[in-house]
């Protein structure tokens, strides 16, 4: 891993999940780059005929300090990329992906009507990116991670994609347990077993009820001291997103601990 992407809006939270990516980028040897995205409509009007705000530049400012009080606490290269446009945060990260392996950012777990319905700005980042993400919940600090909770629902009628997973997990030196939904009241315990696409090693699988996912999740994660709840995430059309409760959706609202999100 060589960059990662921290977008901020200043607030305490992303500055909280800016504090987990640094720390992240200091144990994988990678670079750190803080992005704030300025809107345009903030902008006077000959502001935006200039091409150049002033508002703009005092961002700029600010957050090219804020690296350089990071690279002196972390030891790592900090960089600051300000983006002065009309467009979404969601399509402005969707443009640049390609120059970043991993997004750090916070969960704003206040939501408005919008968000209760469509996810918080995190989440609506998470459905339209490619790269892996870890979501932050406000006031957690970075510890190793150790051990990752895997949350899949076999029902999905896909492969585990336990493969993609393995490989964040030897880059961390990290052991993987699977929670699997399924349906019944009494699931059985914990088992370690060997998993397709792992090879000869095995991993501890966990089956939850499918019924009570969400919260038996969050009791693991909490019984267990789980670093991370890692979730994977797959494109739907938009009918089919807005019937389906997902997962993920729900775990931002709810989670109190970092959420590692994956594509592939």
């Amino acid at each position: 891993m060589k960059k990662i992407l921290c977008p901020t809006d200043f607030s305490d939270i992303s500055l909280n999940a800016i504090a987990y990516g640094a720390k992240l980028a200091q144990v994988s040897n990678a670079d750190l780059v803080l992005f704030h995205e300025h809107s345009l409509w903030s902008a006077s009007p000959e502001e935006i005929i200039l091409g150049k705000s002033s508002l703009t530049e005092s961002i700029a400012n600010e957050l090219e300090s804020q690296c350089i009080q990071i690279s002196k606490a972390f030891h790592i290269s900090c960089y600051a990329d300000v983006i002065a446009s009309g467009r979404s945060l969601v399509g402005l990260i969707e443009e640049f992906s390609s120059e970043f392996d991993m997004i750090v950012m916070g969960i704003d777990q206040d939501y408005d009507l919008f968000s209760y319905v469509f996810g918080s700005r995190a989440f609506q980042v998470s459905k339209h990116t490619e790269l892996p993400m870890i979501l932050v919940p406000d006031e957690f600090t970075f510890e190793k991670i150790d051990r990752i909770a895997f949350a899949f629902d076999p029902s999905e009628k896909r492969e585990t994609p336990i493969e993609q997973l393995t490989m964040w997990a030897e880059r961390w030196n990290s052991k993987i347990t699977l929670l699997e939904g399924v349906q019944t009241e009494d699931p059985a315990p914990i088992s370690r077993v060997s998993h397709p696409g792992i090879g000869s090693e095995a991993i501890q699988v966990q089956h939850l009820s499918k019924s009570k996912m969400i919260d038996e999740i969050d009791q693991f994660m909490l019984e267990h001291n789980a670093n991370v709840l890692a979730l994977f995430s797959r494109q739907r059309k938009f009918f089919e997103s807005m019937f389906h409760k997902s997962v993920i959706r729900e775990m931002t609202r709810k989670a109190t601990y970092p959420l590692f999100i994956f594509h592939r």
